[in-house]
């Protein structure tokens, strides 16, 4: 049977609605029931992105960085923080013709790196987890929507990649610039613990 995805918010126009993952949550753990059934069409729908909530835009926008950073650095390094602003929260009539085609490519950034493993068992699909350790442990403890987690954990996981080589000390100060407008305040006696982190990275 043909599927075919019509995604309604940014975040599941630039990720999930790409991939074939069709899991569901188990408890807390994410994406524990279910298969990898790609999608035979996926419709992005003008008329409903422009209809999103600032706050929905916002959080979409957070994965659409993320997918950039992994496959097309080049076009986000050349973004300035301040037209990321713009973008999040500018009227949809002024920002159509910038945020159509990052969107365009990162969408091909996921879909290059699920066709190089699709069943996620080479290693090379969980790069699209980046980020996603610590916002899964913020999603579960601190009750933070998954935009603002990933943007949390876009700026933790900046230096891992710098400390291996992967990644220059001012592209790591260039993501966290990208996901400043996404971060909400999080009181210090809020922060999961070390344990806790390690929980939200399993029920991920």
């Amino acid at each position: 049977m043909d599927l075919w995805h019509v995604p309604t918010t940014l975040v599941a126009m630039v990720d999930s609605a790409h991939g074939g993952k069709t899991a569901v949550n188990l408890g807390r753990a994410k994406n524990q029931l279910g298969t990898f059934y790609p999608a035979h069409r996926v419709y992005i729908c003008e008329d409903l992105l422009a209809t999103l909530p600032i706050a929905q835009r916002r959080q979409g926008f957070v994965e659409l960085i993320k997918g950039l950073w992994l496959g097309e650095p080049q076009i986000v390094l050349a973004l300035e923080p301040s037209q990321v602003e713009r973008i999040v929260s500018a009227p949809f009539a002024e920002i159509r013709d910038l945020l159509f085609p990052l969107l365009d490519a990162a969408i091909g950034v996921k879909h290059d790196i699920v066709a190089r493993d699709p069943h996620e068992k080479r290693g090379i699909r969980t790069f699209l987890n980046f980020g996603h350790t610590m916002a899964h442990a913020l999603e579960l403890y601190c009750a933070l929507d998954h935009g603002s987690a990933v943007a949390w954990g876009n700026g933790d996981g900046g230096p891992c990649p710098v400390k291996h080589g992967q990644m220059s000390q001012d592209e790591a100060h260039r993501l966290y610039q990208h996901d400043l407008s996404s971060l909400c305040v999080i009181h210090p006696m809020e922060l999961p613990s070390d344990d806790q982190i390690v929980e939200g990275a399993h029920a991920g």
